[in-house]
Parts: C-alpha cells; structure tokens; sequence
C-alpha cells in the first residue's frame, strides 16, 4: 500500500498499476481523490498521501510520502480514528491560520504492531507475562506449543496472535530474535523482488556503458570489517595531483523507482547489522554483487572527485559523475592497522599500487581532521 501511495503521488499510468491496486484506484477515483488524464491517474491537488505520526491528545503529524514537504497538522477530530503509524490519505484545510492543517478521509492501511512476551514464574505460578511491560499477555499456558519458563513468543498486538516462537531466554543470541520481532524485521524477500534480482547479468560490461567514465585504471580499494559482506565505497588518492576518489556504489542502475525492489526497500528503510547476522536492505543477489564493490570486479559506480590543496587541504574543486571503477583490493581494517605497524607487505602489483598511497591519505585525513576541528 505505501508503494502505491507514494506512485500516485507521483503519477501512476494504467499499465502500471497490479491486480489487487485496482480496485482500491476505482473507489478513490470514484470519490475524486484522484485525477486520471493522459492515462495516468494522480493524487488531486487538495489531497496528500502520508503516515501518521507524533500522536498525541491535540492531534497527530502528516508526514508526506513521496515529497519533501512541511509535515501538514493534524487536530484529533480531524483523525478519523487514524493511529501512529497508520497510511492515510488527508485533504489538506486551506484558509487555517499558522501551519499547514489536513484531515484524514482514508485509511489505507493499519500499522501493525508487535510485542515479545515470556512465560515467568509470578506470585508462584507460570505465565505468559510482556517482556517489556510485565502485564499479562492474555494467553493461556495451554494455548502455547512451548511452556518452559523462559520461552519466548512474538505477539500480533492487531490480531491478539501469537505470532511466532522465538526460543528460550537461556539461549544467548536470542536477544537478536527479540529486536527482530518487536519491529518485525525478516530477512526473506518475497518471490517477486528475489526473480527480479536474479534477472540482472552477473557481471557488468563495460561496453553498455559508453557514457560513464571509466576508472579502471585507478588503483581503488576498500576498508571494511573483516566479517562484511557488501562493500558501498571504494576509495582512490593519487598524491602526484592531490585528487581523491571516492566511489559509491550505483544502486539507482538495478533498483528503478516504484518497482517491486525499490517498494521493498521503501518498506525495509535501511539494513541492520547484529552480531551474528544481518538483515539487507535489497535482496542479497544484488547487496552483495552488482550493488557491491567487490575487488578484481568491473562495477558501476557514483565517484566524488576531490582536489585538496597540499597547503591550505582546502577542497579547490569537486565534481560528482557517474563512473566504472575496478577495485585492485578489500582491505579489512585489522589488514590496515597491520600495515601501519609493519607487518603487512604487498603481494602484488595491484596491492603495491594502493598501499604507497595509504600512509599520504592517512596524513592528509588527520590534517583535514584538525583543520576541521579548528572551525568546530
């Protein structure tokens, strides 16, 4: 839903629009909610698409999907029963002094909410108590597969369900299992995301790319944790110029807007990084390959060049484009520490090339840090 939300804000055409969205266009066409012309449907202008937030007893906050706009006040009767985290559809109210005001004329989808709750001894007895709350969780013993003290359950607070059985509080990576399912974090995709993930070539040629421009020939590298998996920038200096390079991984080439990706990673916002495992943003097909500056790889990327003078580290120009890059190495940080200390040589050419330019950066890091410093 907030996917379709955020297309018809910007303008949705008929082709475009999936089985089940159909019926929800045809009821807020009907009630002129929307404009349909040149065979694409919008939201009508005195209407924005948003989510509630900062619920509070004088009202609540639109906060806009799809445009960067004042967040539109909303007064409690004006909610229409709409709660913290609920989509909405709200007619902005013209004419009211001060910020921008609206009120909800629909509800498009209900946000779900989850609780942890574990079984306890209380007053003598074993119960299924909320982990955060210690109220009880409505759940008779009898009703749960698992009754140890100690068993972990995620609850559905919309359908008053249990949800899912998450393990024993004795196990000790299940606080992990707990943040998930308070937030209902997943790490699978749904099959249409991970088919159009897989649709992608493995490798990337060059030759379909005449417009870029290709830096393969500069001696790239990362720095990451040892346990990465996914590499966003890459970084090059050459100190003969005093130009550096910094290269961000293009994902706008594989995630087009409003597609079943992109709407994905809408919902997931961000990935998450726990100990022992991570939650991506984009389907791993694509987080740790194409969207990944994987070293000895041909990937297409977003460069910052930078020209720092030697003297003053001010930036004298920078330019942004879109580029190819071939990373010549993945360092992990306790492989640059090493290096700093003497115990780590380069093995090859490539390698030899990345490593005379990391011990200049790492002056000119520090002199732009204390310049930084100096201005606050």
């Amino acid at each position: 839903m907030k996917s379709l939300l955020i297309r018809l804000t910007h303008g949705l055409y008929d082709q475009d629009i999936a089985p089940e969205e159909r019926e929800h266009i045809n009821e807020w066409l009907t009630r002129k909610l929307l404009t349909h012309e040149d065979n694409k449907y919008q939201l009508a202008s005195q209407y924005r698409a948003g989510i509630i937030s900062l619920a509070s007893e004088s009202g609540a906050y639109l906060q806009t999907l799809g445009e960067s706009i004042r967040d539109h006040f909303i007064e409690t009767n004006n909610l229409m029963g709409a709660k913290s985290g609920d989509l909405v559809i709200a007619q902005r109210l013209l004419g009211k002094r001060g910020g921008p005001q609206a009120k909800v004329v629909v509800i498009a989808g209900r946000s779900e909410t989850f609780s942890v709750a574990v079984v306890t001894m209380k007053n003598g007895y074993l119960s299924l108590q909320d982990i955060r709350t210690d109220h009880p969780a409505g759940f008779a013993l009898n009703d749960l597969p698992e009754t140890a003290e100690g068993s972990l359950y995620q609850i559905n607070n919309q359908s008053g369900t249990i949800a899912a059985y998450l393990g024993n509080l004795s196990d000790p990576k299940v606080d992990e299992k707990i943040v998930l399912a308070l937030y209902n974090k997943h790490d699978a995709f749904e099959d249409d995301v991970l088919a159009m993930a897989r649709e992608f070539p493995k490798e990337v040629d060059a030759s379909l790319y005449p417009n870029r421009r290709d830096l393969r020939h500069l001696p790239f590298c990362t720095i990451d944790p040892v346990t990465a998996k996914d590499f966003d920038d890459a970084i090059c200096y050459i100190p003969e110029t005093s130009t550096l390079y910094v290269a961000i991984a293009d994902v706008s080439e594989y995630v087009h807007p409003f597609g079943a990706i992109d709407a994905e990673a809408i919902y997931r916002s961000f990935s998450i990084y726990l100990p022992h495992r991570s939650i991506p943003m984009l389907p791993r097909e694509l987080s740790e390959t194409l969207c990944s500056l994987q070293p000895l790889v041909d990937r297409l990327a977003y460069t910052f060049e930078m020209h720092i003078d030697p003297v003053t580290y001010e930036m004298d120009s920078h330019t942004l484009y879109e580029s190819i890059i071939h990373s010549h190495r993945r360092f992990s940080y306790e492989e640059i520490d090493a290096f700093f200390e003497g115990n780590l040589e380069a093995k090859t050419e490539k390698e030899a090339k990345v490593l005379a330019y990391i011990p200049l950066l790492n002056d000119l890091t520090y002199k732009l840090r204390e310049e930084r410093m100096k201005k606050g």
